[in-house]
């Protein structure tokens, strides 16, 4: 949407009806688009934290750290033996 969006813009008049409105779409997709890129970057450092904590844990069960999951908070844990 937003290249489509850039290249009316390319074409059309500054005077056009139209061409505020464009504007305002371009930079309210970029806003969403920065948004949806900083919570996928957001999960992702969380997944990576999770599979960091798999190789300290030994034999632990992979399947509760599958890349599909989400993991909303950390906690500290204390070994007991």
């Amino acid at each position: 949407m937003i290249r489509l969006i850039q290249r009316l813009l390319k074409y059309i008049s500054i005077k056009h009806i139209d061409y505020q409105l464009l504007i305002d779409s371009l930079g309210k997709l970029r806003e969403i688009a920065k948004k949806k890129l900083n919570e996928q970057s957001r999960k992702t450092e969380k997944h990576l934290s999770m599979f960091n904590i798999v190789h300290i844990i030994d034999n632990s069960r992979s399947e509760f750290f599958a890349a599909h999951h989400d993991y909303i908070e950390k906690f500290q844990a204390i070994e007991l033996s």
